[in-house]
């Protein structure tokens, strides 16, 4: 169940959990909270609407449909456009650092390990945990927030959680991992206590 995240604070928090939209904020938790627990939205890059497409019907076995499943980028990532996820870290590279063509022998070993972080992620659904997700990325309004927690209330009725949207610094000067420094400040003023557990 949604509360405000000054109410939500004020107990220990069990999880802090990345929504995406890429991996620097699922980089940032890890390297500031010193937790290792993935999730599905740890490494792909996720564009508002895919996530609650994924919160609506979360079939891992469509998401990696071979038959949609198509490289991007001169082989730089792979995207099912049916849902518009990008598995950017999911499939083996060749030596130029790209897709390697063999990556469809690896599509069952990628769908065995996201039904397992999808089923992680849903057994966060427990009345014990006091949840922080953290969301990053463009195309967010109080509208789409709205939204987004009424799918999270649908999937995450029994523990308290809260919501908290990241609007990105200003990275030019950093690679994929941002700004340590800007991070540090961004969870620092959030000010909350978490449980050392995961």
């Amino acid at each position: 169940m949604y509360i405000n995240i000054d109410e939500i604070k004020k107990d220990t928090i069990t999880h802090v959990v990345s929504l995406g939209a890429d991996c620097t904020i699922s980089y940032n938790i890890r390297r500031y909270f010193n937790v290792s627990e993935a999730y599905p939205f740890d490494w792909w890059v996720t564009p508002l609407n895919s996530l609650k497409f994924f919160l609506q019907d979360p079939d891992i076995e469509s998401l990696f449909d071979v038959n949609k499943l198509t490289l991007i980028n001169d082989r730089d990532s792979i995207i099912n456009p049916d849902v518009g996820i990008k598995y950017h870290h999911d499939f083996s590279r060749d030596s130029n650092n790209l897709i390697a063509d063999n990556y469809v022998l690896e599509v069952q070993n990628v769908i065995s390990k996201y039904k397992f972080l999808t089923t992680r992620f849903f057994e966060l659904n427990n009345p014990k945990n006091k949840i922080i997700f953290f969301r990053t990325g463009g195309g967010y309004d109080i509208n789409s927030e709205n939204d987004l927690i009424g799918l999270l209330n649908s999937r995450f009725e029994k523990p308290f959680f809260s919501l908290v949207y990241v609007e990105q610094p200003d990275f030019k000067d950093y690679d994929w991992r941002g700004d340590p420094l800007e991070w540090d400040k961004i969870f620092k003023n959030l000010n909350f206590n978490l449980l050392k557990n995961n």
